[in-house]
């Protein structure tokens, strides 16, 4: 059973402004956003802040820096009306981060991102250790 509501996660640090991967998170966020049996898509931007997205329409998304355990504690902290998680990110965090993240894993599902996502940082991080490929967003939108 599809969750009704859904968060969605951009890893904005630095290392996902590499090798086209905008391109790539623009074409996830709008097949996502395109899916009618979630009713409601949440989307944040996580880096060294979280900004929750309300024009999606318009997202400017601007990559650099790294993902802050503040910043990941204060989303987590929200609650996010308990819905589950869909992570976007290359993986490419440190340990703090993963540990940050993977506190949270039974409501995370991470896509991977880019030729050079480090898979095993993501499966610490996402339920059943299950990462889906950018190219099965489709079945990762499913797995709620």
């Amino acid at each position: 059973m599809m969750a009704r509501e859904l968060n969605v996660l951009v890893d904005v640090s630095g290392s996902m402004a590499e090798d086209c991967k905008n391109a790539v998170v623009r074409y996830l966020i709008h097949t996502i956003l395109s899916q009618t049996k979630c009713v409601k898509k949440n989307i944040y931007l996580l880096g060294n802040t979280i900004e929750k997205v309300d024009d999606s329409e318009n997202l400017k998304i601007n990559y650099g820096g790294q993902i802050s355990v503040s910043a990941v504690n204060q989303l987590f902290a929200s609650g996010m009306n308990d819905a589950p998680v869909l992570l976007l990110s290359d993986g490419c965090f440190d340990v703090e981060i993963e540990n940050a993240l993977s506190k949270h894993q039974n409501k995370i599902v991470c896509v991977a991102v880019g030729s050079d996502a480090l898979l095993h940082n993501l499966q610490r991080c996402s339920k059943n250790k299950k990462v889906y490929q950018a190219e099965d967003i489709i079945s990762a939108v499913a797995s709620f």
